[in-house]
């Protein structure tokens, strides 16, 4: 896979910053995504794929605005 020459940039000025290879960021940031993307499957995901409703300490289900 190729990166575009912004992205290419961007990626080695924060290598240098941070003192990393270029390579390792990169592998950091697809290890990041694939956990987002491909859930374990421990039955903690909602079927639906979005967040399970969180509940108040009362009991009702608190709705994001």
């Amino acid at each position: 896979m190729k990166l575009n020459s912004n992205l290419s940039e961007r990626v080695q000025e924060l290598a240098e910053k941070i003192h990393r290879p270029p390579e390792a960021i990169l592998r950091d940031a697809i290890e990041q995504y694939m956990e987002r993307k491909q859930p374990i499957g421990d039955g903690s995901e909602h079927p639906s794929g979005k967040p399970w409703p969180r509940r108040s300490p009362v009991g009702g289900i608190i709705t994001p605005v």
